[in-house]
C-alpha cells in the first residue's frame, strides 16, 4: 500500500490495524458470522460489556459497521478518534426524534448501524433491561434485525468487572472471546422480549463456539459463573461439608475456582470469623439464620428451597440463587456500585427472585436451554433477565 493511499484513508488503514491487534490479542472465535447480509442496511443489537465493544464487533464483521453513540460521551478525545474510525452515528437523548431519524437515514443508505438496546454498560455482567427505541427505530427502517453476543469481555480491564474500568493488570494475554451473530429478529413482531431472547441464544451460540469440542458440564457452568459480578475471581469462599445442595454443585464449585485461581474451604459449621462470601443450602440457611454478625458483611449466596423467604439479620445479604440437577442457572448478587449522576442503578437481586440467569442459558416453554432444564413452577424471566417466582392467584 503506497503512502499516497495511506494519506487518502486514514481512517480506513487505522481501522485496519486497530482490528488485526483486536484478532490478535483477544484470539476472538466466531459464531454464524455468514448470517449477516453481504450488501444492504443491517441493524445489530449486541450486549454491551467493555468501552472496546465496537472493536470487537467490527472483528466480527466483514462488512463496516457504524455505532450509535450519545453526544456526551464524545468530548474525550480517545472515543472521539474512536467515532472517527468507525463512522459514528451521533446522537442526543434530549432529542430522541432525531436520533430516530440519524439511524434510519443510516439504515436505509445500506449501512450495517449497531445499536446497544441496554443504553449502558453492564455492571452485573450479565444483560441489563433493554430501551424501547429500537423497536422503532427497526419497524421504521425495515431493515433485517440481528442480536449479536459478545462473550468472555467480563474480565477484561474495559469492563466493570473488579469494581472499575480501566486501572487493573489483565488476567492474561491474550484474552479469548467469542462472538456469535443470532438468528434475524423480523421486523414485523420486533420487541424488547423478542429482542432479549435473541441476545440469549446468541449467548448460547457464543459459548457453545467457545467449548467447541471440550462439553464437559461442569467446565462450561464453572466458566459461565466467571461471567457474572457474583462470585469474584481468585477469591476464597466458605461451604459446610454435609451441605447437600453444596454437594451437588460441588464440581461446578471446583470448576470456577479452578479457572479463577479461587479457593474453597469446607467447614464444620458457619462462623462469622470464617469469611464473607458463603455459597450453601438448607443446613447453612439454618445455622445462618440463629447466628449474630459483629464483624464482616456476610454474602449468602442461597441454593436452598426456602431461597426465596428471606434473612434479615444484620449484616448479611441474602443472594437466593438456582440450581437445577447439579447445574447453576442464576445468580443473585450484591447491588453494583452507582458511578455518579450518569450511572443508572443497576440491581443485583431483588425480591421474589432465584437472581439473574446465566449468560449461555435461555428460557422457551418452561425450561431452560440448552440442557432442558425444567423451571420451577410459576417462575418466568424478566425485563431486567431475573427469574422471578409469582405466585399463583
Amino acid at each position: 500500500m503506497s503512502w499516497f493511499t495511506l494519506r487518502l484513508l486514514p481512517a480506513d488503514f487505522l481501522r485496519l490495524v486497530c482490528l488485526g491487534a483486536t484478532r490478535t490479542l483477544y484470539r476472538i472465535k466466531f459464531a454464524n458470522t455468514s448470517r449477516l447480509p453481504k450488501t444492504g442496511g443491517v441493524l445489530l443489537l449486541p450486549n454491551h460489556v467493555t468501552f472496546a465493544d465496537a472493536f470487537f464487533i467490527s472483528a466480527a464483521c466483514d462488512r463496516p459497521v457504524r455505532f450509535v453513540m450519545d453526544e456526551t460521551f464524545m468530548a474525550n478525545r480517545a472515543i472521539q478518534l474512536s467515532a472517527k474510525l468507525f463512522g459514528t452515528v451521533p446522537i442526543r437523548r434530549d432529542q430522541p426524534l432525531e436520533a430516530i431519524r440519524k439511524i434510519i437515514e443510516a439504515l436505509e443508505n445500506g449501512d450495517v448501524v449497531a445499536l446497544f438496546p441496554e443504553g449502558q454498560l453492564t455492571r452485573t455482567g450479565a444483560l441489563c433491561e433493554l430501551e424501547r427505541g429500537f423497536e422503532l427505530i427497526a419497524r421504521k427502517a425495515n431493515a433485517p434485525i440481528f442480536p449479536l453476543w459478545i462473550d468472555g469481555a467480563w474480565g477484561s480491564i474495559f469492563s466493570f468487572e473488579r469494581g472499575r474500568f480501566f486501572k487493573k493488570i489483565p488476567y492474561r494475554i491474550p484474552f479469548g472471546l467469542a462472538i456469535s451473530i443470532g438468528e434475524q429478529i423480523t421486523t414485523d413482531r420486533v420487541n424488547r422480549g423478542d429482542a432479549q431472547l435473541g441476545l440469549m441464544k446468541a449467548s448460547s451460540e457464543a459459548i457453545a463456539r467457545r467449548f467447541e469440542g471440550r462439553a464437559i458440564p461442569e467446565t462450561i457452568n464453572g466458566y459461565q459463573i466467571t461471567q457474572l459480578n457474583a462470585l469474584h475471581r481468585g477469591g476464597t469462599f466458605h461451604v459446610l461439608g454435609e451441605d447437600s445442595e453444596m454437594k451437588a454443585i460441588s464440581g461446578v464449585l471446583e470448576e470456577f475456582a479452578r479457572q479463577t485461581g479461587g479457593a474453597i474451604k469446607q467447614m464444620d459449621s458457619f462462623q462469622a470469623t470464617h469469611g464473607r462470601v458463603w455459597p450453601g443450602g438448607g443446613k447453612l440457611r439454618e445455622q445462618i439464620s440463629s447466628a449474630l454478625f459483629t464483624t464482616q458483611e456476610i454474602h449468602f449466596y442461597d441454593f436452598s428451597e426456602l431461597a426465596l423467604t428471606p434473612l434479615e439479620n444484620d449484616g448479611l445479604i441474602h443472594l437466593p440463587c438456582l440450581a437445577i440437577n447439579g447445574t447453576v442457572i442464576s445468580l443473585s448478587m450484591p447491588h453494583p456500585m452507582n458511578l455518579g449522576d450518569l450511572s443508572l442503578f443497576q440491581a443485583g437481586h431483588k425480591t421474589h427472585s432465584r437472581g439473574k440467569i446465566l449468560p449461555g442459558f435461555y428460557l422457551q416453554n418452561g425450561f431452560v436451554l440448552p440442557g432442558r432444564f425444567p423451571l420451577p413452577e410459576n417462575t418466568s424471566l424478566d425485563n431486567e433477565g431475573f427469574l422471578i417466582h409469582q405466585d399463583p392467584e
